[in-house]
């Protein structure tokens, strides 16, 4: 189980800003659970009991458990692609180096593309055999094609230690940066790690995905991923409250407007004349509003502009949508 250090949490979900979280609560194929297929036949599932790493707020999910000699590779939309500077995160464990090699392979990247075709791949996470028993490095490459060279960390990480580990891909200068560790929250520290060696540059991100390769003693191994994000800021891969999924669509004709708000007033109506509980969160999780309402109308003057999640509660149901402030 994952440790709970924190109440603040993003509240997101399927709404297309261009990021997502997958603590992987569900259960069997990752296909089945808003991942797509892309390449190989060996069905790559949802394994249970979840990765804890210090600080880091999340819920009682599983993870995915990447297995060595399997093939199937899948990858999830990021909703809105990101054109400029995309970054993923996520907590890592191997619970021992069957199938890694001592020259590496990759198992996790930004797509190019997303559905049934990605081959252009961004920001690839390798691993390989460390120089002591039981351990393994970890190293990037910034793109895919021809004349790629992965960089790796001297650190040799153990096996059976979770570890939190950020990847960032840069359009501007087709480079990707890896961090191991870093601190959870504020600036953007610097990188551990830089490769630039590919000349393929990308246009957009619009997955991130999951490659298994090789064969059971050749390839990338005995993988367990949890916790998966995406954005184009540090901030949100990295911030130590999760994003946790909520049912939409559940309230029938749920309606907010307008949007963006430009007066200070937000309306919101529903098939129902019922009163509505109504939570306002900032893109990094914190509450900024909570109120009811019984007559549409909710103050939001007091909101800086921006992007918020605005969750919404009637007679025991929940939605939640995207609000822009201007």
């Amino acid at each position: 189980m994952k440790k709970f250090y924190a109440l603040s949490f993003i509240l997101l979900s399927s709404l297309s800003f261009g990021q997502f979280t997958d603590t992987f609560t569900g259960t069997g194929l990752l296909s089945a659970n808003g991942w797509t297929v892309h390449s190989g036949t060996t069905a790559l599932s949802i394994s249970s009991g979840s990765l804890t790493y210090s600080g880091l707020t999340g819920g009682s999910g599983n993870k995915v458990a990447l297995v060595a000699g399997n093939s199937e590779d899948v990858n999830k939309s990021v909703g809105t692609a990101i054109t400029t500077t995309a970054y993923f995160s996520t907590v890592l464990n191997l619970p021992n180096i069957t199938g890694l090699t001592t020259t590496g392979d990759y198992s996790m990247a930004l797509g190019g593309t997303t559905g049934t075709v990605v081959t252009a791949l961004y920001g690839r996470l390798f691993l390989k055999t460390g120089t002591t028993a039981d351990t393994f490095n970890i190293g990037l490459v910034n793109t895919s094609g021809t004349g790629t060279t992965p960089t790796y960390l001297a650190t040799d990480y153990p096996i059976g230690t979770p570890i939190f580990v950020v990847v960032k891909y840069d359009k501007a200068t087709n480079s990707a940066s890896l961090w191991v560790n870093p601190t959870l929250g504020g600036s953007e520290p610097t990188a551990n790690l830089i490769n630039a060696t590919g000349t393929s540059a990308s246009s957009s991100i619009a997955s991130l995905c999951f490659r298994q390769a090789g064969t059971a003693s050749i390839g990338t191994g005995n993988v367990e991923f949890d916790d998966v994000r995406v954005a184009d800021n540090w901030a949100y891969v990295t911030s130590s409250a999760l994003v946790l999924s909520v049912k939409q669509n559940e309230i029938a004709g749920l309606n907010i407007y307008p949007n963006p708000v430009t007066n200070g007033t937000l309306y919101i109506t529903s098939n129902s004349n019922e009163a509505k509980t109504v939570a306002v969160y900032d893109i990094l999780g914190k509450q900024v509003l909570n109120t009811k309402t019984s007559n549409n109308a909710v103050n939001v003057s007091n909101l800086k502009g921006g992007t918020y999640i605005v969750k919404i509660t009637e007679e025991g149901k929940t939605d939640t949508k995207k609000l822009i402030i201007e």
